[in-house]
């Protein structure tokens, strides 16, 4: 009997990944396509079948995640940024970005940010941050599982929108800190539905679902996702997701809609896997097949867990960029408007 593929799957690399020399900054670094290119090319030809074979089944929405340790040599540093756009600490994660950027192309990866998420950085700071304000509590608290842009589409999937660029395909996590250990938690999407009635299946695939986006996305107060599936069937009979627990809701479907939601909600919750992302580390998460979230983080930690995120697309969306900025910074712009395709 053939083994089942894990979801979450889990490869040391041999030895370090070498991203460019001297102090080039993360996004200087991509926009030097060249540079990029033959660094990337490089790394392509080192890199082992197997890793690469994992990564195709992460392409094809078999695998869930990627777990890379031992992608780079961590830094020790007593910097800890005080948020997720602390330029005072960028260059302290500079070689480990750049790393990541260099893998990634090397597997085919477009490296990409949002105009309308974190100021379209391309890498932004994951820390907790301190005292007792809502935003430093959540920061700190258990985060439960979502899907990132959970408010843009899929891609090819039709929104009435001309100016938005589709969802990312990957969030990528880069371990610089993380000495407690607190783990980012995943649920694959296989796992949860293993969880629901083929009747809750049925429903959350249907066009019946309003969805906001997230804080972090600070788009146009008139943007709206509306009558879009929780879960979709591709044409290949596999499935995608996007959700986020508070920026979901049934628009109609009544009390089935909503014991839908409800029932996925408790899937997800009995379906997490946790994962260390430590120094070295490079976690790729498919955000179409897998939810992730993390656990609480200790006020009394020994050191800040400190992670960088950015995300990756596997088809080249430069065409759907801001016009007059960088090729990866992609639509919609900042609280801009959305441009309506005529019906």
């Amino acid at each position: 009997m053939e083994e089942e593929l894990s979801p979450i799957q889990t490869f040391i690399l041999p030895e370090p990944v070498a991203g460019p020399s001297g102090g080039t900054s993360p996004d200087s670094y991509l926009r030097a396509k060249d540079s990029l290119a033959t660094q990337a090319l490089t790394v392509s030809s080192t890199l082992p079948d197997e890793l690469r074979g994992i990564f195709q089944q992460l392409k094809l929405n078999i695998a869930s995640a990627v777990h890379v340790k031992g992608a780079f040599l961590p830094e020790e540093s007593n910097c800890t940024p005080s948020g997720f756009l602390d330029e005072a600490c960028d260059p302290v994660g500079w070689v480990p970005a750049n790393v990541a950027t260099t893998l990634a192309r090397a597997l085919e990866i477009f490296p990409c940010a949002y105009h309308c998420e974190n100021a379209g950085k391309l890498f932004v700071h994951l820390v907790p941050v301190e005292g007792d304000a809502k935003n430093a509590v959540k920061s700190r608290k258990m985060m439960r599982g979502h899907t990132d842009g959970v408010a843009l589409p899929f891609p090819e999937e039709s929104c009435g929108y001309s100016d938005i660029a589709p969802s990312p395909d990957l969030v990528i996590l880069v371990g610089l800190r993380n000495l407690d250990a607190v783990t980012t938690n995943l649920a694959p999407l296989s796992v949860i539905m293993k969880k629901l009635s083929a009747e809750t299946i049925r429903v959350l695939q249907e066009p019946i679902f309003d969805i906001r986006p997230q804080t972090s996305f600070q788009m146009s107060a008139n943007f709206e996702l509306s009558g879009k599936p929780i879960i979709l069937r591709t044409s290949n009979d596999g499935y995608l997701i996007r959700f986020s627990h508070s920026n979901v809701v049934a628009m109609e479907g009544g009390l089935a809609a909503n014991s839908a939601i409800d029932l996925l909600k408790r899937a997800i919750a009995e379906s997490f896997v946790g994962v260390v992302v430590g120094p070295g580390d490079i976690l790729f998460v498919n955000n179409r097949t897998a939810l992730h979230g993390r656990s609480e983080i200790p006020r009394n930690a020994r050191a800040k867990r400190w992670l960088l995120r950015t995300y990756g697309m596997y088809s080249d969306y430069s065409k759907l960029a801001v016009p007059g900025g960088d090729e990866f910074c992609l639509l919609p712009e900042k609280n801009g408007p959305t441009a309506i395709i005529a019906a």
